[in-house]
């Protein structure tokens, strides 16, 4: 009986070779998986308040696309940027200055800030922004900070448009003073 076994196995060796690198194989095989979609990206780094040209757009596969980003390079050749991008930076409306509804100076940024006031102020209107209850500053945070986009209903968040030191002073106080705007022309 050993001796047929023997035989036997000697004979299915090939055999049972043969499935162990099929089933090896098998395990090391790559999932074809779709290609990534492309989406209009900075083609090199480029600066807040460059005018888009085409010749500074560049498709890229992305994995996971940004919501927005597109292939139209009609959709951006003429727009300028809000703030600098790296080159391979997805673009989408929310990087483009004119997306607001007045202009945005140059070399201004954006920053989202909340305010009490939020729904007495419209689109275009210039505030000072003040320090209310802080410990920090008593100076004007902001001078003259456009408001570069009306509030939404109800919102306290309203987006201004500000120097960068500005906006480098509303962030640090943001979580630990209260701010207050007042109207100026």
């Amino acid at each position: 009986m050993l001796l047929t076994l023997r035989i036997w196995w000697w004979r299915a060796r090939p055999a049972v070779v043969a499935a162990a690198v099929l089933i090896a194989a098998l395990a090391t095989a790559r999932v074809v998986t779709e290609p990534a979609p492309r989406v209009l990206a900075a083609g090199r780094p480029l600066a807040a308040g460059h005018v888009l040209a085409a010749s500074d757009l560049r498709l890229r596969a992305v994995g996971d696309p940004p919501v927005g980003a597109g292939t139209d390079p009609e959709a951006l050749v003429g727009h300028r940027l809000a703030l600098a991008v790296p080159a391979g930076l997805p673009l989408v409306p929310e990087l483009l200055a004119d997306r607001f509804d007045v202009p945005v100076p140059d070399r201004a940024v954006v920053a989202p800030v909340a305010l009490a006031e939020a729904d007495v102020l419209r689109a275009g209107d210039h505030v000072d922004l003040l320090p209310a209850g802080c410990p920090q500053t008593t100076t004007r945070v902001a001078h003259r900070a456009l408001v570069a986009e009306r509030p939404d209903a109800g919102s306290r968040t309203v987006l201004l448009a500000v120097s960068p030191a500005e906006a480098t002073t509303l962030t640090a106080l943001r979580d630990v003073c209260s701010l207050a705007a007042v109207l100026v022309r």
